[in-house]
């Protein structure tokens, strides 16, 4: 894992080799709670253009489907204000600008605004509101997590 701080903020670039003589099953992610400042992320804005969000079994997370984000309160393809709104799952179908990258935005309503790209290379975001974290922690970051 490489960390470089630069002109285009934070870049963490992943890469593995498997010395084996076979295919091994592989995957790796990152947690990265995004906040713009002080406060809960209740009167923040949020912004991820995904047609899609994968559907879980409640007991184990594990996916079961897919739906639309369309018409409901997992469309974020415009920014708009996260409330209480409790959100706890990955998004996939995302669009990219011209240089393959998908944003999330999160903005306070002060105007500070923390962002975070992900590559090509990661098909899925996971969003997740923190709702379960224990006090001081819960709501005080929204986790922006490539898959």
């Amino acid at each position: 894992v490489a960390y470089e701080l630069g002109p285009e903020g934070l870049v963490v670039a992943t890469t593995a080799t498997n010395l084996g003589a076979d295919p091994a099953p592989y995957g790796c992610g990152q947690h990265p709670y995004l906040s713009p400042g002080e406060g809960l992320i209740d009167d923040c804005t949020f912004e991820l253009d995904a047609r899609t969000r994968l559907l879980t079994d409640p007991e184990r997370q594990i996916p079961t489907g897919r739906e639309a984000v369309e018409g409901t309160d997992f469309d974020f393809r415009q920014s708009r204000r996260l409330g209480e709104q409790q959100i706890d799952h990955a998004y996939t179908d995302l669009a990219r600008d011209v240089t393959g990258r998908t944003w999330a935005r999160l903005s306070a309503p002060d105007g500070h605004q923390v962002a975070l790209w992900v590559d090509e290379h990661h098909p899925y975001v996971e969003v997740y509101t923190g709702d379960t974290l224990a006090e001081p922690r819960r709501r005080h970051g929204l986790a922006v997590e490539p898959m």
